[in-house]
């Protein structure tokens, strides 16, 4: 019976997880789509008038356009440099495991395979 609570407890878990998510993927859409606004509205419009003109219709088009673009940009910039940072993270987890392998006193360095590889390594210059 205890498996089965934890179990469900662990459905809603997820759900609830899952609809936070959403929720806040739409509260950032929301503020994405204000700031925009704002911001294409004060460089396009500054005179407040009943109808746009052909020229402001056309900068808010354009403004919208490039707001996009160039967050599009960013996002595609930030996501690469968070690869190779991940890439250098993982690289450097791994040689400084293995450095310090090779450089810790009796760890592997008196093996027979470690003298082979080591003589072999000059023997062969």
């Amino acid at each position: 019976m205890d498996h089965v609570g934890n179990s469900s407890q662990g459905i809603a878990d997820a759900q609830l997880a899952s609809f936070i998510k959403q929720e806040n993927q739409k509260q950032h859409f929301r503020s994405v789509v204000h700031t925009l606004t704002e911001k294409c509205w004060d460089l396009c419009s500054p005179n407040i008038s009943s109808r746009l003109d052909d020229r402001s219709e056309r900068c808010l088009a354009g403004c919208v356009e490039r707001f996009l673009d160039s967050s599009h940009y960013i996002m595609n910039k930030i996501s690469k440099e968070d690869a190779a940072a991940r890439t250098r993270i993982n690289a450097n987890e791994f040689s400084s495991l293995t450095d310090f392998s090779l450089g810790a006193p009796d760890i592997g360095l008196d093996t027979p395979e470690f003298f082979t590889a080591y003589n072999s390594s000059f023997s062969s210059s």
